[in-house]
């Protein structure tokens, strides 16, 4: 017994021994290509067998194979599946399955694959919002919407936020949240929205949980910002003086004194009498200057006061996030924190931003889920004090146009400051000083305040049902509640509220906002056929409430509220309330995964027409043809992906705007505004309605192709022509009316154009990899029905078959080498003319010649990225080629005809003497003709951009392993880094205008972070 049991273990022992020889460990990591963060849950096999194990939370995986087996099979969902010789300690990195035909786009209710999309729109992943490095939403859209839709509508476009209609601050949204935005341009993509989808769609998918990978992500940033637009270049202090002399003296010798007698008698009451006696220098003002309008070469400068440096700083930026994400096979979360801390470029101004979001998608069976997202954002800030009409209290114009003799502090004759009885610079006040009397930036900046804060709650549940195989049922409800409160607060010591005591005013503003959908499906798949089909309604309620008081005495400066004022100066309230109602439906078919069509219609109804025109019919239809498909395609293999598509649709625009481009909500309704006499109340009437307003209509119309060849080159070309019809506009009426205009359907106008989208890998196969992404964008528009002849706007002229983007000046002649007179064409009868008297040249409307339009040729950007093992280098420009800005802020440094502002150093060109050549004309203080408007201040606006450089480096997964992580990136970004353009601080990154501002100027960021997986 003992023998056979010795023999029967002597056989066991052989046979592990044996099967021991016949196998063999191992082990690996699987990362991903695109980034080097590991996979987990990808499947390992070896090749011809059963055998196979799935990768860890760290990427890692071991697995015993027979020592025959030479391959393993590795896959995972979204990714190409890779066959991989056995070898020790290997490293494979899995590269997205056909990610860019087969991406998941997030579109009008629903999702669709990007390979059966017949519509054209434009996807940024959150990968290309972590390079941008952006704080608000708004700032990665730019330039992705096509053109101008309406005269007297919004043209913003529709925000949607995770399926729903989104009526919160966009701002409020932090980008680090998002998954993904969809931009749906044309009518076979955003039909399904009526109305408010007119001007395009911006679809924002905030991110979700991962039912395999649970994950705690922690975010910091850190940064500095500082102007990205250099200010104008303009003369120092020294020509100043000279240069104020010369415009005096001319002055004077027009109306009548002798040269000598003039420059004699400039060089002595310049500084006392024009300049509010302003001396700089340490000798005295009468002496400062000779006859021949040089400062004395002995002078010494006594100070130099910077505005700019003054009023500008370098603003310092902290951003953090926290998020977490995972969950099971039935419930998915995710959930986030943020903080942004972020100090204005401008003295005295900040933002602070806190966020909080709560994603949450429950499958309870396999018949219903529940899904719900809600969002929280309470932001801060101390904004710029804003003139009601006036520059005199923006800080742009201010430290630009003031000159530069003008000192911040008080000074005493020796150039010190003088103090107060506590030893503080006392504030210049300006009381004589020609530019802005009465006033101080910096003081303002100091004294005055805005403070603005807002309370943003978004919530969105939905129910979703499955039944009968081929049906899906959807509720969702969605609530969007704003709270603001928005103080102002004026000084009781200068400026404009100084002679009450001081003012201030409160706005309290609440904004609650619903919407309600239910949506049926139906999706059904027979042999190669498949059909889908889509009936819903939605319900969308809008109300606004605000309150505003204003009061004036109070004995406190920088009060927080409104009781410490003495009088009450004004107060008002006000409710508004907007309502939409939608029926819509949707069906769409395609064959073998080759022939697409698609149709929609939405029927809406909207509160701002009378009951009579209240509603609307929008359609749309689609089509495309996956060309690379066909059978006689099957030798092409160097073409990877070939897609012709067209789309034709009808939209409607509701959002009428009032003067004030603020919505206008009733108006097919008479109004009157208060109008009190003294102790009696009062109305007058202020807007006529108008009950035939009817909706505006865009028809759109789109072809593109979509192409893709050698692996390596991918793109899409879309030509658009987008036709407003009906369009709302305010057409003046008689003065005897009273009214200035009233509102009517009366204007057409078309836009069209050519986007064209390109990819390129250079370099993919080798561990270093170069991309390039570009896209331009041509654009035309055209006025094709106006009730008018002419509508002036500004610089601009409106005229049937013109653009709203056409320049109409008067032609500038140069300057007269004889006198240096600025000349302008003229028209005499049927002959062209010159003259150097601009009344004469203006009088007839005919003399203003079309000069130009603000459209460029082609604009757009281009992406390089290149990546070698975890290093990651993103540079990104934009450029502008063609179009015209009129700067009106060149204009102001340049006028001569006045005293106190700053010069531009061109004004150093100018006309001096008889027979000088020069494009500068005479300065002479008091000449109101000096530097009018022409084309002469029409520039170039064509640019090139650096808008964008993110390098980054994700640690080797096994070095961060070590420490209990799967993932660190640590990068450095910059944001509007330089500017290239024909005239130093002009900004033709601005509104498309085309005309400059004094709005605030973009930012130029530089920040560093670090990113951590857990």
């Amino acid at each position: 017994m003992r023998k056979r049991l010795y023999l029967l273990l002597a056989f066991l022992w052989m046979g592990v021994c044996m099967l021991s020889a016949q196998t063999k460990n191992v082990s690996g990591r699987i990362l991903s290509a695109e980034n080097d963060e590991p996979i987990a849950g990808a499947t390992v096999l070896v090749k011809g067998t059963s055998i196979g194990v799935v990768s860890d939370a760290h990427g890692h995986f071991t697995l015993k194979v027979p020592e025959s087996a030479t391959e393993l099979i590795v896959s995972f969902i979204g990714m190409e599946t890779q066959e991989v010789g056995i070898k020790a300690n290997l490293t494979i990195r899995l590269k997205s399955a056909n990610e860019k035909l087969d991406e998941v786009m997030v579109v009008a209710y629903g999702t669709a694959k990007k390979s059966s999309f017949t519509g054209a729109a434009e996807v940024i992943k959150n990968e290309q919002l972590e390079k941008m490095n952006v704080v608000s939403v708004t700032k990665a859209l730019e330039g992705t919407i096509r053109g101008i839709g309406s005269l007297s509508s919004s043209s913003a476009p529709l925000y949607v936020l995770n399926g729903v209609v989104f009526d919160g601050d966009i701002s409020s949204i932090n980008p680090d949240d998002i998954e993904s935005i969809s931009v749906l341009k044309d009518a076979a993509s955003a039909a399904l929205y009526g109305a408010r989808g007119a001007n395009g769609v911006i679809m924002i998918q905030t991110k979700k949980g991962n039912a395999e990978k649970s994950t705690l992500s922690v975010k910091a940033v850190w940064g500095f910002s500082s102007r990205a637009i250099p200010e104008y270049s303009r003369i120092g202090i020294k020509d100043y003086y000279e240069t104020s002399w010369e415009a005096y003296r001319n002055a004077l010798v027009g109306t009548g004194q002798s040269m000598e007698k003039a420059s004699e008698y400039a060089a002595a009451n310049l500084i006392n009498k024009q300049l509010g006696g302003y001396n700089n220098y340490n000798i005295p003002a009468d002496k400062l200057i000779g006859a021949d309008g040089k400062v004395d070469a002995s002078a010494r400068l006594l100070y130099h006061d910077n505005w700019g440096d003054a009023l500008f700083r370098t603003g310092l930026k902290q951003d953090y996030m926290l998020s977490m994400s995972g969950g099971s096979d039935k419930t998915t979360y995710y959930l986030s924190l943020g903080w942004l801390d972020e100090e204005g470029i401008m003295t005295r101004t900040d933002y602070q931003r806190f966020t909080a979001r709560a994603n949450i998608n429950s499958q309870f069976t396999d018949w219903f889920n529940l899904e719900g997202n809600m969002g929280y954002t309470n932001d801060k800030s101390n904004q710029m004090m804003q003139a009601e009409g006036t520059y005199a209290i923006n800080p742009f114009f201010y430290s630009r146009m003031i000159a530069p003799i003008f000192p911040i502090y008080k000074r005493d004759e020796q150039g010190n400051y003088i103090l107060d009885s506590e030893g503080n610079k006392v504030f210049d006040y300006g009381e004589k000083r020609p530019f802005n009397g009465r006033t101080n930036n910096l003081a303002t900046l100091i004294h005055d305040a805005v403070w603005n804060q807002t309370d943003n709650f978004n919530i969105n549940v939905t129910a979703g049902t499955k039944f009968l195989r081929n049906f899906t049922f959807k509720v969702s409800g969605s609530a969007d509640i704003l709270n603001r409160r928005y103080t102002k607060m004026y000084n009781n010591k200068f400026g404009d509220a100084a002679n009450v005591g001081g003012r201030g005013s409160v706005e309290a503003l609440r904004i609650e906002s619903l919407t309600f959908n239910q949506i049926l499906n139906f999706n059904k798949e027979l042999g190669l056929h498949n059909v889908s089909a889509m009936v819903g309604h939605e319900s969308y309620r809008y109300v606004e409430k605000s309150v505003f008081a204003q009061r004036t005495g109070f004995p406190l400066e920088m009060s927080n509220d409104l009781v410490f004022g003495a009088q009450l100066e004004d107060g008002s309230s006000q409710t508004d309330e907007h309502a939409i109602e939608g029926w819509f439906g949707q069906v769409g078919y395609d064959y073998a995964n080759r022939y697409y069509i698609s149709g929609s219609y939405r029927r809406d109804g909207s509160s701002r027409f009378y009951k009579d025109s209240r509603w609307g019919d929008f359609w749309s239809v689609g089509a495309s043809w996956r060309i690379s498909q066909e059978a006689f395609m099957k030798n092409a293999k160097w073409m990877d992906n070939l897609k012709l598509k067209v789309s034709y649709g009808v939209q409607g625009n509701d959002n009428i705007l009032d003067e004030n481009e603020n919505p206008y909500y009733y108006a097919w309704k008479i109004f009157f505004e208060p109008y009190p006499n003294h102790d009696f109340g009062g109305v007058i009437h202020s807007t006529t309605g108008n009950r035939d307003l009817h909706w505006e209509k865009n028809t759109n119309f789109n072809v593109g192709l979509e192409f893709g060849f050698l692996n390596r080159i991918r793109g899409e070309v879309d030509y658009f022509i987008r036709k407003g019809e009906d369009m709302l506009y305010a057409v003046p009426v008689p003065y005897s009316t009273g009214l200035p205009s009233i509102m009517q359907n009366a204007a057409s106008m078309d836009n069209k154009g050519i986007e064209l989208q390109l990819s390129f890998d250079i370099l993919k196969e080798r561990a270093f990899k170069w991309t390039l992404d570009l896209n331009l964008t041509h654009y035309k528009n055209k006025l094709t029905k106006l009730t008018q002849d002419e509508v002036w706007v500004s610089t601009k002229k409106w005229v049937e078959g013109g653009s709203i983007y056409d320049f109409w000046l008067m032609k500038w002649a140069g300057v007269d080498a004889e006198n240096g007179d600025e000349l302008w064409w003229y028209k005499n009868g049927d002959a062209w003319e010159k003259t150097n008297d601009y009344s004469l040249a203006s009088k007839d409307p005919k003399s203003k010649q079309y000069v130009g339009s603000a459209i460029p040729k082609v604009y757009g950007g281009f992406t390089n990225n290149f990546s070698w093992k975890g290093l990651n280098l993103s540079v990104f420009f934009s450029y502008s080629v063609g179009g015209k800005m009129y700067d009106s802020n060149y204009q102001r440094l340049m006028h001569a005809g006045s005293l106190g502002h700053a010069w531009h150093k061109d004004i150093l060109k100018r006309w001096r003497n008889p027979g000088d050549v020069t494009d500068v004309p005479r300065i002479e203080k008091g000449n109101r003709y000096i530097s009018r408007s022409s084309n002469r201040f029409l520039k170039d606006a064509s640019y090139l951009s650096l808008r964008n450089i993110n390098l980054s480096y994700t640690l080797p997964a096994e070095w961060s392993s070590r420490v209990g992580m799967s993932s660190v990136k640590v990068f450095v970004s910059g944001d509007n880094l330089v500017t290239f353009t024909k005239l130093k601080g002009m900004d033709p990154t601005q509104a498309f205008s085309g005309v400059s501002d004094n709005t605030y100027v973009p930012n130029r960021v530089v920040s560093v972070g670090l990113n951590i997986n857990f």
